[in-house]
């Protein structure tokens, strides 16, 4: 097991636990006298691991060891499985939501505004804005009002003879049927996709790898349901509205359709047909179910990975998550599915009454000489409402938002004022939930948040104002159209400007944190990553091999090295310090466990007695099961190998002899054998 353990290790540098044997003083000590030139570091020696401290007093560089194991076990199951677990990853490790947060933000404004386009065709914005903003429709999926009489109110006509909500030949094959079949690629995905991934490869190697795969794939499936639960909502609740004849304001769902009523977006469909009902059954199911797992899927998740209501401790809490991934210690923050609640603060807290203003929300901030800060930003302040952490449920919000206004545009369409009031309405109650508690971590993206916000309000106050039949001059088509490309212009421009402005100013609270572990504790930190690793891995391999081989010697060494990390950590107030712990407590468990039967624990009086007793039954039943003694049987092989060899001399003068000759042979092989035998 110690070759084992030793070949893990990079050529040309020791490993940590026998850097730390190697030396004798303690190793807070042992820093400091590297620190002030009494010692050579092994952390100089990979020249490929360089991590400058930045904003320390000089411009140095200091050279760290390679945080991973080699992979190269040489063909050991039981340690390429604990590598696999460390090293064995898809891509570089990173905890940054800054630009998948922001792309989510645009997208989510896209996608309303969609709705808005295509909800105000019945009333109508003027025709010069609608045909400028045709292409947003696209965002979802909506080929309905992409085709050539989807959107009538873009010729600038009302009476051509088709729906103002907009008609599609062929909607059912061209359109409803290809965008609600995405609703069962995601229910197999998530669902089916995981029962058969785990099963591909062979050994624990390939088995660890498949299931981190399994994860990323799993967070590519809810994304995709974030982002498609909108398309495929808007082509299912299609297939249920219902017109009768040329009367387009006779509308009803498909549970109060009459004789004779024909489905909305495509006329030329009875609702009782065939091929309705078929594609009702085909999309709408799936489409439920696949909007009612995402909610409950994102809802689940978020509670399960909460653990504290106390805003600071829970941001502690995730930035510790955040850092363990990102130093590949575990893959919590990815089994957890975290990134659905890492881009939102918690506010409030259990057992707060009322509103509070708390100062400094979005920093964590420790006691004494805590090193908890690292928020997008810096500090600041903020009003938090209570009931306690709301804000981390933010994108299940933001898809019963959605949802609401998908609702609004099909079963409304009898009742234009109300439609347009309610989802007015709506989207004014979402951007005041979303100005007053600022849900985002980073600044920046609270920033972009609100700018898209104040243009959907804009948007969806002057479609209400058309609706309603407001009499202005500023709602006249020209001027309207005017005013709506110059504040969407400038809208956009703003969320532009902060788009690149956050790329070159804003930072991971994470990233922020890590990097002042490394100013603050330098190489410290790294022995901290490297103990905490190499533990890990003996953890594993522990538990897999048997009880008695288990090389308890070596847990007790690696007790003693995380008990010296732990203080050291435990005395600066470091975020390491609850990692340490972690792994501390686990390898005691583990000891405690495990101690009594491993053949490396010191010897006791009964342990001693069992084994000689053992050995002697063991020898007793060896005895009995062989055939014969291992000194009779080579005396034997090296008998019938002289026999052999003699055989073969006199084998030419043997086959002269003829018959007679021949028999003499066998008498006198006979008595060779029987000479054998006697011997």
């Amino acid at each position: 097991y110690s070759r084992r353990w030793h070949a893990r290790r990079t050529p040309g540098t020791r490993p940590a636990h026998a850097r730390h044997r190697r030396h004798t003083r303690p190793p807070m000590k042992r820093a400091k006298a590297h620190a002030d030139g009494g010692g050579s570091s092994d952390l100089e020696r990979d020249s490929d691991s360089k991590v400058p401290l930045e904003g320390s007093s000089t411009d140095t560089t200091v050279e760290l060891p390679p945080l991973a194991p080699p992979s190269a076990l040489g063909g050991r199951e039981l340690c390429g499985w604990a590598a696999g677990l460390v090293e064995g990853r898809v891509g570089p490790r990173s905890s940054s939501l800054r630009a998948i947060e922001k792309l989510l933000v645009v997208v989510d404004t896209l996608q309303i505004f969609g709705l808005l386009w295509a909800t105000s065709l019945a009333w109508p914005w003027p025709y010069q804005w609608l045909r400028r903003s045709h292409w947003v429709v696209a965002v979802n999926l909506d080929l309905l009002s992409l085709s050539e009489h989807g959107a009538p109110a873009v010729l600038g006509k009302s009476n051509l003879g088709y729906s103002p909500w907009g008609e599609m030949e062929q909607s059912l094959h061209r359109y409803a049927l290809p965008v609600g079949v995405l609703s069962w690629l995601l229910i197999i995905g998530y669902f089916i996709v995981p029962l058969v991934w785990s099963a591909k490869g062979t050994g624990y190697a390939h088995l660890i790898r498949n299931i981190r795969r399994l994860h990323y794939f799993r967070s590519g499936v809810l994304a995709l349901a974030y982002v498609l639960c909108v398309p495929c909502s808007l082509a299912a609740a299609r297939l249920l509205v219902c017109t009768r004849g040329d009367d387009d304001d006779d509308i009803s769902s498909l549970g109060g359709a009459w004789s004779g009523a024909r489905l909305a977006m495509d006329p030329s469909v009875p609702c009782d047909s065939g091929a309705h009902l078929a594609a009702v059954v085909a999309v709408v199911p799936a489409t439920a179910l696949a909007a009612v797992a995402t909610i409950v899927i994102f809802y689940r998740t978020v509670q399960d990975a909460v653990v504290y209501d106390s805003p600071t401790d829970h941001n502690k809490a995730l930035q510790r998550s955040e850092i363990e991934w990102e130093l590949e210690l575990n893959d919590d923050w990815l089994v957890t599915q975290s990134w659905l609640m890492s881009s939102f603060r918690r506010i409030g807290g259990a057992g707060i009454g009322g509103s509070v203003w708390v100062a400094g929300w979005d920093c964590v901030c420790g006691g004494g000489t805590g090193i908890w800060g690292g928020c997008c930003g810096g500090d600041g302040e903020g009003w938090l409402g209570s009931g306690g952490g709301g804000t981390l449920h933010y994108r299940v919000l933001t898809l019963v938002y959605k949802l609401s206004l998908v609702l609004c545009y099909t079963g409304l369409r009898s009742h234009p004022h109300v439609q347009g009031s309610l989802f007015w309405a709506i989207v004014l109650a979402m951007a005041a939930y979303t100005w007053s508690s600022q849900p985002y971590r980073c600044h920046w993206t609270n920033a972009l948040s609100n700018v898209a916000h104040v243009v959907l309000v804009i948007n969806a106050s002057m479609s209400f104002l058309t609706c309603v039949d407001h009499n202005s001059a500023l709602l006249v088509g020209s001027r309207q159209s005017l005013f709506l490309i110059y504040a969407n212009s400038l809208g956009l421009f703003v969320m532009v400007a902060i788009v690149f402005a956050s790329s070159a100013l804003e930072s991971w609270p994470a990233s922020l944190t890590l990097q002042r572990l490394l100013e603050s504790h330098g190489v410290e930190l790294w022995e901290w990553v490297a103990a905490v690793r190499e533990t890990r891995i003996l953890v594993l391999e522990c538990r897999l091999a048997p009880a008695m081989q288990v090389p308890i010697h070596v847990v007790e060494e690696r007790l003693s090295i995380l008990r010296d990390c732990w203080v050291q950590a435990k005395t600066r107030d470091s975020l390491f310090e609850g990692i340490l712990n972690e792994c501390l407590q686990e390898l005691a468990e583990l000891h405690e466990t495990l101690a009594g039967g491993s053949m490396y624990s010191p010897p006791d009086a009964e342990r001693l007695r069992i084994m000689q007793e053992g050995a002697g039954r063991l020898r007793g039943w060896y005895d009995s099961k062989i055939l014969m003694a291992p000194r009779k049987r080579r005396i034997l092989n090296k008998l019938l190998a002289v026999r052999f060899l003699s055989s073969g001399a006199l084998g030419g003068e043997g086959t002269r002899r003829g018959g007679a000759g021949g028999r003499g042979d066998e008498d006198a092989g006979g008595q060779e054998g029987g000479d054998i035998e006697q011997a």
